[in-house]
């Protein structure tokens, strides 16, 4: 039997294996809390926010801007638009392919 041959990687490689990981970490970082912060700030107190109180974790959770959205007619016919455009899309997607991919090729 043959042994496989492991190749060796170099120090340097080593070094650079390292340094992508760690970059890549900071960048995940650096696009990760913006978007954490939307979602701490919507649910903290708005002018806990306002006053820069809420940076890393919610303080005096409240749910009223989700409240008020959720109060508000023109979201649900947003999603009525959406669930609208998603099946006639779909259907009308499937009754142009379908057709097409059973033909025979020329």
């Amino acid at each position: 039997m043959e042994k496989t041959a492991r190749k060796k990687i170099s120090a340097a490689d080593r070094i650079f294996g390292v340094v992508v990981l760690l970059l890549s970490i900071v960048i995940f970082l650096i696009i990760l809390y913006p978007l954490w912060f939307v979602v701490i700030a919507s649910i903290s107190n708005s002018n806990l926010v306002n006053l820069g109180k809420v940076t890393f974790l919610p303080k005096d959770i409240r749910f009223y801007g989700f409240q008020q959205i959720m109060e508000d007619a023109r979201i649900w016919k947003g999603y009525l638009n959406t669930l609208i455009y998603v099946v006639a899309g779909t259907t009308l997607n499937m009754v142009v392919t379908m057709p097409a991919a059973s033909c025979p090729p020329i």
